[in-house]
């Protein structure tokens, strides 16, 4: 669980930024805002209808951070008067270590690269200092601005967020972007796997001896970026600059879809990783069981029996099918 402390207040400082804590002498600037339509063209929230709303909407603030609920940064461009913005993490979930970053920029400071620049900083505080696994942004989906900013940062659509907050009326319109932490293991790292990661993952694939594909056209790009963006979920391991080897998972169809290693990197542990990070994934989303084919005699057999795979039957042309429930998994993640 995350162990949240902001005092004394984290000031961050980049180039050409310092971004600090608020403070009374902002009101103004919060005032504009909160008031500026092209600020609030894509926001749904109250305005400040005078500066007494803009000094208690500072003062509720920074007792949120005062009780380490949120940390909330004024970004104040070096050698100029007065904040540009603000940029804060909210909607904090420590036990799942993750947060909502949201951010807002005054005209005038616009297309200037401040929010970038403010937004790699938060980033990597949130990462390094925080701890936090997972940012998600909450956005209108024609807030094209904003969907370019996360971009540039490796933010990833989240669609199947998306799905859930879309059974609340009030979020039709929303678009939801997230961007995970790179876990490392000495060299190795592990993470999402991006659109841009599908030629290496097709690499990996045509590479390994067993499970082979009678023909390679049989597994198109389109096929494993509908998978990893739209039915499901993927994870890549990088050593070297290079993808060594990927998983994915069907939530639709309650499937391992992929699971391969480049034979080059066998036996360093990246498959059981990749493994475990998929199927806690599969389990937090669903209690369903999840199921896959697998060719018999092989080491991708021995290794699912060694992982409490259970073999059900037979699937397609002789291929084993294993069966793993979400209660055989958390035991097993138990022991």
């Amino acid at each position: 669980m995350l162990q949240l402390n902001f005092h004394p207040f984290p000031v961050l400082k980049t180039h050409h930024l310092v971004l600090r804590q608020l403070e009374p002498g902002d009101a103004q600037a919060i005032f504009s805002l909160r008031t500026d339509e092209r600020v609030n063209e894509f926001l749904d929230r109250p305005g400040a209808g005078s500066m007494d709303d803009a000094l208690a909407f500072i003062d509720k603030i920074n007792k949120g951070i005062e009780n380490n609920e949120w940390i909330y940064w004024a970004i104040v461009p070096k050698n100029e008067q007065g904040l540009a913005g603000t940029i804060c993490y909210w909607n904090i979930e420590k036990e799942k270590h993750k947060a909502d970053i949201g951010y807002e920029l005054l005209p005038g400071f616009q297309r200037r690269g401040i929010m970038q620049e403010a937004k790699s900083a938060v980033i990597e505080f949130g990462f390094s200092v925080l701890k936090l696994r997972i940012i998600d942004a909450w956005l209108h989906k024609d807030n094209q601005r904003s969907i370019k900013i996360l971009e540039k940062n490796n933010f990833i659509r989240d669609f199947e967020a998306e799905e859930k907050a879309h059974k609340d009326e009030e979020n039709r319109n929303i678009i939801i972007y997230s961007l995970i932490n790179n876990l490392q293991t000495d060299e190795m790292i592990f993470r999402e796997a991006r659109i841009t990661d599908i030629p290496e993952i097709q690499k990996v694939r045509n590479s390994v001896k067993e499970n082979t594909l009678s023909d390679p056209a049989l597994v198109t790009d389109k096929d494993v970026e509908d998978y990893i963006t739209r039915r499901g979920k993927g994870w890549v391991c990088e050593m070297d600059n290079h993808i060594v080897g990927f998983a994915i998972a069907d939530l639709q169809d309650n499937n391992i879809w992929a699971l391969f290693i480049h034979p080059e990197y066998e036996g360093k542990g990246i498959g059981k990783r990749l493994h475990d990070e998929m199927l806690d994934w599969y389990f937090a989303r669903t209690q369903s069981a999840v199921w896959l084919g697998t060719s018999p005699d092989t080491r991708a057999e021995q290794f699912y029996r060694n992982a409490g795979w259970k073999e059900v039957g037979i699937h397609r042309k002789g291929e084993i099918k294993f069966e793993m429930t979400a209660g055989e998994w958390k035991k097993g993640t138990v022991e």
